[in-house]
């Protein structure tokens, strides 16, 4: 169960009930209208915790993915941002097989409280949406923001699920507002700054996000033959099929980025 503010109970209403037949998003099944209450399905668990786990094979993974990638194109399609992808928001049943390894039953993307439907045309401006270790550049700035965040933000659930890095994590005892933004920009710089991005990311940083414009061509000047970058695409040890959909999905530009369904249709999907 969930508390909803009373202002938005109808809309989400609105908004969940017409999802009810998309199996990859977990909507309202029951609503206690006098106490504010949403009542979702039960699951036995969510990403984050799941994806620590040693019996959860690469195919099993991968499977969770997928269902979680379909539940965004439904979204999507329907012009729906939800703006807070992130592995605790990714809802998971599964059986634990004799063999101790585990099998998937069921995948849906909760937390839709924080959706917005976007009319064409338009995005979401002005607000920093969801967690910030799972952000897009363009949320991080306040900037524009339209479905192409929530593909952003799913790419490093990617990276989470399967290589078990969460690249945005900061150890922030003693660190100011000010340097932890410095240290979110230099690493979305670093791993995923390409030229043709950088420059599409800085035109999308119009004049309400000018300090966050100016902050990304700051840092920019801190990479050196002697300090650096570190992108994606050159990292070890990483599948190349998977690599390249992570790079289709990260581009700092949100123009340049994949969509849902184009994602779905990339070969390192099709084997599950």
């Amino acid at each position: 169960m969930k508390n909803i503010f009373h202002t938005e109970f109808e809309y989400q209403l609105d908004l969940q009930i017409p999802l009810a037949s998309c199996p990859n998003l977990r909507v309202v099944m029951d609503t206690i209208p006098e106490h504010l209450l949403f009542v979702y399905d039960y699951f036995t668990d969510d990403l984050l915790e799941l994806a620590e786990k040693g019996n959860l094979s690469d195919t099993e993974r991968k499977r969770i993915l997928r269902a979680t990638l379909a539940g965004l194109a439904d979204l999507h399609e329907r012009s729906i941002l939800h703006g807070d992808i992130k592995p605790n928001n990714v809802f998971v049943n599964y059986d634990e097989n004799p063999d101790g390894s585990i099998r998937v039953n069921q995948v849906q993307i909760g937390d839709l409280e924080m959706g917005s439907m976007i009319p064409l045309g338009l995005n979401v401006r002005g607000a920093r949406l969801g967690n910030p270790m799972w952000r897009s550049p363009e949320s991080h700035a306040a900037a524009r923001i339209n479905c192409p965040s929530d593909i952003f933000s799913f790419s490093l659930v990617c990276i989470y699920t399967m290589l078990q890095k969460i690249i945005f994590r900061i150890d922030s005892e003693g660190l100011t507002e000010e340097e932890k933004e410095r240290l979110v920009a230099r690493r979305l710089l670093s791993h995923f700054g390409d030229s043709p991005g950088l420059v599409g990311l800085v035109e999308h940083l119009d004049y309400d996000a000018a300090p966050w414009r100016d902050l990304v061509l700051d840092v920019i000047k801190e990479f050196s033959p002697e300090n650096p970058r570190k992108p994606f695409s050159m990292w070890e040890d990483v599948d190349e099929c998977f690599r390249d959909v992570i790079m289709k999905m990260t581009s700092l530009d949100p123009a340049r980025r994949i969509t849902a369904r184009e994602a779905l249709e990339h070969p390192w999907f099709q084997d599950v």
